[in-house]
Order: C-alpha cells, then sequence, then structure tokens
C-alpha cells in the first residue's frame, strides 16, 4: 500500500518538470502559478498516488511479491506464500493485468512528459544566449569566447542531471517489475 502511494513522489518529479518550464520558458508568474497550476499538479500527483493504492486495497490485490521479499503489491488474487516463480497461483486476472498495465504506462509517461520539459527548457536557454549574442556581440560580455554558451551547456547538465535521478529511481525496481509480469502472466 505504501509503495503504490510512492507514486505521488514520481507524480510530482514531473509535475516540478512543468513548473520549471512554465517559469523559464513561458515565463509564467508566481501568482498565476499558485492561483491555477499548482492546485491541478497535487490534484493529479495525489489523486494518482491515492486511486492506485485504494483500489488495490479496496479489491484485495495486494499479496507478498513474487519477486521482492517482503513486500506487499498488487499481484494476482492467491493464497500467502504462492509464489508466480512457480507458476503456482494461475493466470492473473484482467483487473490486476490492467493496473500493472497502467501503472507502467504512467511511468512511461512521467519520464517522456520530464524529458521534454527539460529540452524545451535547455532549447529557450540555448535561444536566449544566441539572442544576446546576437543583440549585444561578442564583445559585450567579458570572456564570452572562453564561457562560449555556458549557461545553456549548464542548464543541459542540470537537465540531464534531473532526468537521470528520476530515471535512477525506477531502474532497479524495472527489471524486477519486468520479471514479475513475465512470470505472473505466463510469457516466459
Amino acid at each position: 500500500f505504501m509503495a503504490a502511494l510512492g507514486n505521488a513522489a514520481f507524480m510530482y518529479n514531473m509535475c516540478l518538470a512543468v513548473y520549471y518550464l512554465l517559469v523559464i520558458r513561458f515565463e509564467v508568474n508566481q501568482r498565476t502559478i499558485a492561483t491555477y497550476v499548482e492546485p491541478v499538479m497535487h490534484t493529479i500527483a495525489i489523486a494518482h498516488a491515492f486511486a492506485h493504492a485504494f483500489l488495490g486495497l479496496v479489491l484485495d490485490l495486494f499479496h507478498p511479491a513474487a519477486s521482492l521479499s517482503g513486500w506487499c503489491l498488487i499481484n494476482p488474487n492467491h493464497p500467502d506464500g504462492c509464489e508466480a516463480r512457480s507458476g503456482g497461483c494461475g493466470e492473473a486476472s484482467a483487473l490486476v493485468k490492467s493496473t500493472h498495465y497502467s501503472v507502467a504506462a504512467t511511468f512511461i509517461l512521467v519520464l517522456t512528459a520530464t524529458i521534454s520539459c527539460m529540452s524545451l527548457i535547455y532549447a529557450s536557454v540555448r535561444g536566449r544566449e544566441r539572442k544576446a549574442r546576437e543583440r549585444y556581440g561578442s564583445g559585450a560580455f567579458r570572456g564570452l569566447q572562453e564561457r562560449e554558451m555556458k549557461l545553456s551547456r549548464d542548464t543541459f547538465q542540470q537537465a540531464l542531471l534531473y532526468v537521470s535521478a528520476q530515471f535512477l529511481s525506477v531502474v532497479f525496481a524495472f527489471p524486477l517489475f519486468v520479471d514479475g509480469q513475465n512470470k505472473m502472466y505466463h510469457f516466459v
């Protein structure tokens, strides 16, 4: 249940990337963001996590995970101690399959949205640097030849680190998720 609620952190990372995009690229002021955007972001992140967790709880979908000892995740409706790896659990229900597919789709959507936001931010900063160089000339800034496009390089590095940190938060669990899906749905 708590692992399902943890999806809110992943959604909040996406919301933070959208926030950065609105502030940096589109120059939306803080008042507009606080009034209109933040409530939507909080609603999306919290509602998604709570819906996932409470539906799993209400529909009795949480059971011991075959690939993670000591964890209860959304698994096929099977008795305790039954492991999907051994093939003794039977076929997963359509509801469990759809839940797993929706979680995988959410992770892909969030990573794609985050990467897109960071790419647009980088393009915006790079464009502003080029315009400043064209407008004021290369001699207007002390040492510009040495620091050519430094701000856009720094922005690219920060965006890459941001996306990498988010990716690393799920990359280690993803093989376990895929392995569990293969065993659970008898793909292997």
